[in-house]
């Protein structure tokens, strides 16, 4: 068994390998620029790159993130879109993080998970038939993180099972961590309600009412096109044009609130309901400048699953 860890730095890499003693063999590659890596990493890394892609006999086999920041409130999109073209691509993918943690600085207070992206990530299992799995990094009663061996055990139990099975992607131990992302996210919104429901920046409406609210003939052929789906779900992006030269978290939130409230397939396309960008304060041929849809930038992230993006003056159909 040939193993190799794609890794975005050599601290990820000694991390992984401790992980479990049959990654010990891996061989460390660092992930490149595109273009300069195997194709089955370059194509992992299409939206964005992962910390961590393990790849057995040439075949990917598992994408990882880590990070210590909870994803609370608006930032909850942050670091996504690269998770989200991994399970596109049918690879078993993990994001390692902290659901309670003490944010530090000035004002030190206790984040706590946007419950709603465990609801995203059962769905984009669901849809693409590929674990898409949240794992919870401990914080003590402080919400101080831990920091010893019990941080990673949950994940270590988690590798060792699906190492154990040939790297089964149905292995009883995935099985269990969505039956348990289920119950998380239950019982996440039973205390906090308000995320059963779909956040402030978010509305879903008739699109005949939307096309009218935003000032869009509908006699137009992008119009007709969207009124062929009779419900829209607009995504309103408060961005100035001097702050819009961005991704992060707004691309990956669109995903988000893509496979919590439109996407029922695989495909960008496949939705039973539009999903509009929408940026009041910025004008459409400031954002083009700013925001690209070039493959060689992060920018072409705006672009990858939108129905269509509303600007000030104007606006663009993408599909």
């Amino acid at each position: 068994m040939a193993l190799q860890a794609f890794c975005d730095d050599l601290n990820e890499f000694s991390w992984f390998i401790t992980l479990d003693h049959r990654l010990e063999s891996a061989e460390f590659l660092r992930i490149g620029r595109r273009g300069t890596n195997p194709p089955v990493v370059d194509s992992l890394i299409v939206y964005d790159r992962p910390d961590v892609i393990l790849v057995k006999d040439g075949k990917p086999v598992v994408t990882i993130e880590k990070t210590r920041e909870v994803p609370t409130g608006h930032n909850v999109g942050q670091r996504v879109a690269r998770l989200v073209r991994s399970v596109e691509l049918g690879i078993p993918t993990i994001k390692f993080f902290p659901f309670d943690a003490r944010k530090h600085g000035t004002h030190s207070s206790m984040c706590n998970l946007n419950a709603r992206l465990l609801l995203a990530f059962e769905n984009m299992w669901k849809i693409h038939a590929t674990p898409m799995m949240a794992v919870n990094w401990p914080s003590d009663s402080h919400g101080e993180l831990f920091e010893d061996e019990s941080a990673d055990q949950q994940l270590q139990e988690l590798l060792a099972g699906y190492i154990r099975s040939g790297f089964d992607p149905n292995c009883k131990e995935f099985r269990q961590a969505r039956v348990d992302q289920i119950a998380e996210y239950s019982s996440r919104c039973e205390t906090y309600e308000a995320y059963g429901n779909p956040p402030p920046s978010l509305r879903i409406e008739r699109t005949a009412d939307v096309l009218r609210e935003l000032g869009i003939a509908s006699n137009s052929l992008d119009a007709r096109k969207l009124l062929q789906k009779d419900e829209s779900v607009v995504y309103e992006i408060g961005m100035t044009e001097e702050k819009c030269r961005r991704e992060d978290p707004y691309t990956g939130t669109q995903f988000i609130y893509d496979y919590l409230y439109c996407r029922n397939g695989p495909r960008p396309g496949d939705k039973n309901r539009n999903l509009i960008l929408y940026f009041p304060n910025i004008r459409q041929r400031v954002w083009n400048s700013k925001n690209p849809d070039d493959s060689t930038r992060k920018s072409s992230n705006w672009y990858l699953t939108a129905s269509a993006h509303v600007y000030r003056d104007g606006w663009t159909f993408f599909r």
